[in-house]
């Protein structure tokens, strides 16, 4: 993950973006059942807004994308369909717009729009309240800042690393994830939080259980989590509280 000294590479835009069979795909199906989930409870008058963050050049995220948009116009062939597709400054953007306008040119949709935004999906990317359902597929693995590490070019869990070196990466790792989940939930419209963030979350989630455990265990932590997350959200607007802690001790 780099080139001149060993450390945890924040800038993932170099990795191979054409992993939708393996990353994706396998979790089609689960990903529909709770983009259909979500949809029940929208109103199809008005425009629907769409995310994806850490987009990359958009290879992993238009696949399912599409699939997101024909669930879409089953319901409605007349609101417009608003889709960002955000990543970190460093990504090629020249790459991204083209496969985004390609994207755009084979839906064949006039209500369709796409827009790029760059910025770190750690901080607030969007105005309040403008996200109706969002994506994430693989950058939640990547931290926001370098971390030196004495004897190896990357982090894998159980790998040997210094006792104070598993902890910096854990401790960022979690500031990370806690901000993550901080500025999407300002971001997206406010009812019920949780079916928003699991569409985010979950293919990170179960790509990084499923190194350790089956499918099924995976979606069993993971299932376990986001309704620990629904009871922490049950009487807070905001998500201003230190989540991360329970984040780390399921996963």
């Amino acid at each position: 993950m780099a080139m001149f000294e060993p450390k945890m590479n924040p800038d993932y835009s170099h990795v191979n973006s054409d992993n939708f069979d393996l990353f994706l795909s396998p979790n089609v199906g689960q990903l529909k059942d709770i983009f259909n989930k979500y949809l029940d409870g929208l109103d199809f008058k008005t425009k629907i807004n769409l995310a994806d963050f850490g987009t990359n050049d958009g290879k992993n995220i238009f696949s399912f994308l599409k699939i997101m948009i024909e669930l879409i116009r089953q319901r409605s062939a007349s609101c417009e369909i608003c889709v960002t597709l955000n990543d970190q400054p460093t990504n090629d953007f020249s790459a991204l717009v083209k496969n985004a306008e390609d994207f755009k040119n084979g839906i064949k949709d006039e209500l369709l729009t796409v827009h790029t935004i760059p910025g770190s999906a750690y901080h607030r990317c969007l105005p309040d309240e403008t996200i109706d359902i969002g994506t994430c597929s693989l950058m939640l693995h990547f931290l926001s800042q370098y971390v030196v590490l004495e004897n190896a070019l990357m982090f894998v869990p159980g790998m040997m690393v210094s006792n104070e070196e598993r902890t910096q990466i854990r401790g960022l790792a979690a500031k990370d994830l806690k901000n993550f989940i901080k500025s999407r939930s300002t971001e997206m419209k406010k009812e019920d939080p949780v079916p928003s963030l699991k569409s985010w979350m979950i293919p990170s989630l179960m790509t990084g259980l499923c190194q350790t455990r089956s499918n099924n265990d995976a979606a069993d932590v993971c299932e376990l989590f986001f309704h620990d997350l629904r009871s922490r959200f049950s009487d807070m607007k905001w998500a201003n509280y230190k989540i991360y802690d329970v984040i780390f001790q399921k996963l």
